[in-house]
């Protein structure tokens, strides 16, 4: 199986739904100390998507993300079904591995969080150990933030996080 890492949807990888604020270039020493033993709680749903959808034609969505219709319709597939999820809690300022299903793992590291914002280094790698995403992002706390890639031209997986501050 090819996998189309090269594809026009590749190249819209990242749906910055809940707000793009720019990209950060790692822990400072001085932040890695003033967190002490902060963490914050992760919440990841590893979704399959497949049948590209008509422009009139509806989606089904597996109960478990229905809460998130709105944004996956961005995603030009039909049928969106939850492979995997997680809820977890991570230390800031500390890279930490999360597996996914089918092989796929994600390893994060948050860089800056606030109430309002969240900074974090990801690194999703495929099931084949092919790197999907190594980037560091601001987006929203408590907002999903969704990405995902052409398997082929009628599949899709997504990756939606959502991070709140814990305490």
């Amino acid at each position: 199986m090819k996998n189309s890492y090269t594809t026009p949807f590749f190249s819209l990888l990242l749906l910055f739904l809940s707000g793009y604020g720019g990209l950060s270039f790692g822990v400072s020493p001085a932040f890695a100390q003033s967190v002490g033993n902060r963490q914050v709680q992760l919440r990841i749903r590893f979704v399959g998507a497949h049948g590209i959808r008509q422009r009139e034609e509806g989606a089904r969505f597996s109960p478990e993300i229905s809460d998130l219709q709105e944004k996956l319709l961005r995603f030009p597939y039909r049928d969106f079904r939850l492979i995997d999820r997680k809820l977890t809690t991570v230390p800031v300022a500390k890279r930490t591995e999360l597996p996914l299903a089918h092989g796929h793992s994600l390893a994060v590291r948050t860089v800056h969080v606030s109430e309002q914002r969240v900074g974090m280094w990801l690194k999703w790698t495929g099931g084949d150990g092919m790197e999907i995403l190594d980037s560091r992002l601001h987006f929203t706390a408590q907002e999903p933030l969704l990405t995902g890639f052409e398997v082929e031209g009628d599949r899709g997986i997504i990756l939606i996080l959502e991070v709140r501050q814990e305490g």
